[in-house]
């Protein structure tokens, strides 16, 4: 071969000769990392230089056991408490040496030392293919990082929910928005002032949400003003009634029966005071619905209807007024004042005067003086499932006005009685009884009342006198044992 290649011009080709040496050794694995054995028991323990798993499901594992010495016959303790260094833990991976087709990895949330061994508690991630007895695996292990400092804290985010006004004992009048659950209102009064600011239809409605609390005070109905009074005491002290809807409001015809206000919670309706009763509805055309724990009244009736329409569900309606004809747990009273006689629904309720004996009708009906201010249509009644219990000896629980002094009062009632109990305690031979138009009372008739009975019964009997008077419907049964108040037998 020449020396010369570039000057050469012997022709010569001969070819140049390279021999490839044998492959090296493979690196070492990398990381914070420790080699084992594997062994495929799923049993604690695993002897020196080995790795097991609790569950020969990859996906399944919860537990690794881990030697503390490794497959180079080192004693690992320190790299093994590494992994609860701080209470930090970290991500765990195992892999087959030379082959990463072959791994698992999980998270570790819990380290013990089993002295021998460690057990790592983990939450699987994912694995790829599973390991045989023997397979050289690699331990590597992550940690978590340090917490950082705790940042700034971020402004409160406003929250606004449509359509809705709040009411809370902690609440300020003054500084109170609407939409606002952390801007509430003190008085629900003020709350009202600020729902009537807003546009209102039958199906567009404000909702005023009273937190639990003591509230003095009444609430005036409105157009399309509903109340959620969740646990609330409502007492008003003077004026109105706690539940009020004013002859002076205009209240707007709606369709398919809709309520003009819905009012629901468990809420105790209570009035302590003279000539202010629990509710009243006056509205003429107000449809006006309850729903709460009870309506209770100290020295008043505890509902008067003169107009509208009511509808409640109470545990109980009473009054504790002991003294005074003129008053009834429930006072269906109207007059030539109102241009629609009332019309009243009362489900699930115990109505009752003091059981402690009293001069009280529990339901009177009252359509003014004859003469003067009557108002002859028929007023109406419809108790579904109720108890109706009277403690007085000398008036009907459900009768017409009879007091001395009203010689010319008279009353128009339909009643409709379904599954309702009516107990007396007035005997029917004082022309009293259970239920009474009050024909035969004093000096003249009183009006009549007209009895439609479905499913209810009473422990005395009706007394039914004026020909226009009837039980039109029904069989009414006559009983001398009556279960009413809470089961007690009477």
């Amino acid at each position: 071969m020449c020396e010369d290649t570039e000057n050469c011009s012997c022709g010569c080709d001969d070819a140049i000769s390279i021999t490839v040496g044998a492959n090296g050794t493979n690196g070492l694995f990398g990381g914070f990392s420790q080699k084992f054995a594997f062994s495929s028991s799923t049993a604690t323990s695993p002897t020196s230089t080995t790795i097991r798993l609790n569950n020969a499901t990859m996906a399944s594992v919860t537990e690794i056991y881990v030697n503390i010495t490794n497959s180079d016959a080192v004693n690992i303790t320190a790299f093994l408490d590494a992994f609860a260094a701080g209470g930090r833990y970290g991500v765990v991976k195992l892999f087959k040496e030379y082959d990463t087709t072959k791994y698992w990895m999980g998270e570790i949330t819990a380290v013990t030392n089993m002295a021998t061994y460690y057990k790592l508690i983990v939450t699987y991630y994912t694995h790829n293919s599973t390991f045989a007895a023997a397979d050289p695996i690699v331990l590597t292990f992550s940690p978590n990082g340090v917490v950082g400092a705790t940042g700034a804290a971020g402004s409160t985010p406003i929250v606004t929910i449509a359509n809705t006004i709040f009411v809370a004992k902690n609440g300020v009048d003054g500084a109170a928005l609407p939409e606002r659950q952390d801007k509430p209102f003190l008085t629900i009064s003020a709350a009202r002032t600020s729902a009537l600011t807003y546009t209102r239809t039958q199906s567009a409605r404000i909702l005023i949400k009273v937190a639990t609390g003591t509230y003095q005070e009444n609430i005036t109905v409105d157009n399309f003003i509903d109340y959620d009074l969740g646990d609330c005491l409502i007492q008003p002290l003077s004026g109105n009634p706690g539940i009020f809807c004013p002859n002076t409001t205009s209240y707007s015809t709606t369709t398919n029966n809709a309520p003009n206000c819905i009012i629901y919670g468990n809420a105790v309706i209570y009035s302590p005071n003279v000539n202010i009763s629990g509710l009243e509805n006056q509205g003429s055309n107000c449809k006006l619905v309850v729903y709460c724990n009870s309506i209770v009244a100290d020295n008043h009736s505890a509902v008067i209807v003169r107009s509208g329409k009511t509808t409640i569900f109470a545990n109980d309606i009473h009054t504790n007024n002991t003294s005074s004809v003129a008053i009834s747990a429930i006072d269906v009273s109207t007059s030539s004042t109102y241009s629609n006689t009332p019309q009243l629904d009362v489900y699930n309720s115990k109505i009752y005067t003091y059981q402690g004996g009293s001069l009280n009708q529990v339901i009177n009906f009252y359509n003014g003086a004859f003469g003067v201010n009557l108002n002859s249509n028929y007023s109406k009644v419809s108790l579904f499932n109720c108890q109706v219990g009277s403690w007085s000896t000398t008036q009907p629980a459900i009768g017409l006005t009879f007091a001395a002094n009203q010689a010319t009062a008279r009353g128009y009632g339909h009643l409709s009685l379904i599954s309702t109990t009516i107990f007396s305690n007035a005997a029917i031979s004082n022309a009293r009884g259970s239920i009474n138009d009050c024909y035969a009372n004093d000096v003249s008739d009183r009006g009549s009342l007209k009895v439609y009975n479905y499913g209810g019964y009473a422990n005395k009997a009706y007394s039914l006198t004026n020909s226009a008077s009837a039980v039109k419907v029904g069989t009414v049964t006559i009983s001398s044992d009556v279960q009413f108040n809470n089961g007690i037998t009477i």
